[in-house]
């Protein structure tokens, strides 16, 4: 398998109050970049695994499971969101229209 291109996981934790020092405390953000390879999910797979047509899904495939915490995925400068993930290896990615 070609991993000819890079996924971004992102985790972005809560912000919070301390009421000792009185102020916010902003949460951070952490990002993963991870080698994959990328396909369109053909409409086949699209109706088996959704059971509906016409939605544009992305399949991402990695080699190591990522298991760690995350919010949301970006490729190519777009947000993405996990629709569903596979053995924590293959996700299939939906892209985010409102941000």
């Amino acid at each position: 398998m070609l991993l000819n291109k890079f996924i971004t996981f992102v985790y972005e934790e809560d912000d919070s109050y301390d009421p000792v020092l009185s102020e916010t405390i902003y949460g951070e953000k952490t990002s993963t970049d991870i080698p994959c390879n990328i396909s369109d999910l053909t409409e086949k797979e699209s109706k088996e695994l959704f059971g509906k047509l016409g939605t544009q899904y992305l399949k991402a495939r990695i080699i190591y499971p990522y298991s760690r915490p995350y919010h949301y995925v970006m490729y190519e400068g777009e947000k993405y969101v996990v629709v569903s993930s596979r053995f924590d290896k293959v996700f299939y990615l939906k892209a985010c229209k409102n941000e």
